[in-house]
Order: structure tokens, then sequence, then C-alpha cells
């Protein structure tokens, strides 16, 4: 057998269940309760749950993010906070995350929003 293969099953993929620390399947266990605050949540969120998205939306989202923090309406540390919304747009910047979702951005919109 030629070691350098992938094999599938098949020509089908695997799926293997991984019990979550409470030995619940992935599936029953919601899996917005793993974030640690409301803030990362709301990020998860935005990503994983918008259909139209785009470097413009995630940076009026974080502008709005970053007045809730100061504003009190998160419940977290300040700085933490910042620090979480540095990761996500470092995420951004790297092209980790998707920059353009079911959306046509015209240019001068996006350089407003990076204003």
């Amino acid at each position: 057998a030629d070691q350098t293969r992938w094999y599938r099953d098949a020509n089908g993929n695997f799926f293997i269940p991984i019990p979550t620390k409470r030995g619940e399947d992935m599936e029953a266990a919601d899996p917005m309760s793993s974030f640690r605050n409301d803030l990362e949540r709301t990020i998860a969120d935005n990503e994983c749950n918008t259909h139209h998205w785009t470097l413009m939306h995630r940076y009026h989202k974080a502008a709005d993010i970053i007045n809730g923090v100061l504003d009190g309406f998160f419940e977290v540390d300040t700085a933490e906070a910042m620090a979480d919304i540095y990761v996500w747009l470092r995420y951004s910047a790297s092209r980790q995350l998707t920059w353009q979702r079911n959306y046509n951005t015209q240019p001068r919109i996006l350089s407003a929003a990076q204003e």
C-alpha cells in the first residue's frame, strides 16, 4: 500500500463522535456555551450566523463592540476584551476569516469604514 495516499472509506468521509467534558455528543451540546463571555459569543455569532458579511461589516461591528465594552455593555475586563477584539481582527487581517460573503462592497464604502 502507498503510505502517501489519503485513505477514504468507500470514497466517503470519516465521522468520529467526540464527547464533551460532560460526556455529551457534540450535536447535543450548545456550541455557544463554550465561550467565556458574551463578547466572544457575539463575535462568533456574527462570524458564523451572518449570511451577508464583509470586511466593512466586520469593521463596523468591531467599532460597535468596542463602544459597548467602553460603555459597560459587556461584563468583561476592558483589557481582556480589547485583546479578544485584537485577536479577532488579526485573524481577519491574516485572511483566516472571509472578507466577502454574499455581498458586493464598493471600494469607496470600504475605505470610509476604515476611517
